[in-house]
């Protein structure tokens, strides 16, 4: 898949958080309050196994990975976070990466501490091979704007000859400006 594609496919997917992001009363405001326009990312580690289903055989691979997340939306209140998140998966050899949907709500009144998060979208592996998958965690927010987050991802790509199938367990720590 070239490039140009690969950019050309993901426009719908920047357009409509954009639109998102437009559509709270506050946007665009970084006042420090959460209400409104979202904007973060993170790294970190986790554990990967992802197994190639062929006709006739099938090869596991479980590994270390390095992490990477990046997230922008937008928050309807000071407690919930709905946003575009892509997920990487970075192996010595290949990439998977989830771009989903996602909640985030905060269980302390004040929009603060512990969160639950979850989301579903599309997986790809490399650049060609896509297809479904979801995650859902829990986190906590041990400063203004930082959190640390412990989720499990899976996803699944059909494709005509392979069949691939991931689950990891990952632990990040973001920032996010708000």
């Amino acid at each position: 898949m070239s490039l140009r594609k690969s950019s050309l496919e993901t426009l719908p997917i920047v357009f409509c958080a954009l639109l998102l992001v437009g559509s709270f009363e506050e946007g665009f405001a970084f006042d420090g309050a959460r209400k409104g326009f979202i904007l973060g990312g993170g790294v970190g580690a986790g554990f990967l196994s992802h197994e190639m289903i062929f006709q006739s055989r099938s090869d596991t691979e479980n590994a270390a990975v390095f992490l990477t997340e990046f997230k922008i939306g937008g928050a309807p209140s000071n407690s919930l976070e709905v946003y575009f998140i892509s997920k990487g998966a970075h192996l010595a050899d290949e990439e998977i990466t989830l771009n989903a949907a996602g909640v985030t709500k905060y269980l302390g009144k004040t929009g603060t501490g512990v969160f639950l998060t979850g989301g579903v979208g599309l997986t790809t592996i490399e650049t060609s091979d896509e297809g479904f998958g979801l995650f859902g965690g829990i986190g906590f927010e041990f400063a203004k704007h930082f959190t640390v987050e412990t989720n499990i991802l899976y996803s699944r790509v059909d494709e005509a000859s392979t069949d691939s199938e991931s689950f990891s367990f990952r632990v990040t720590v973001n920032g996010l400006a708000f």
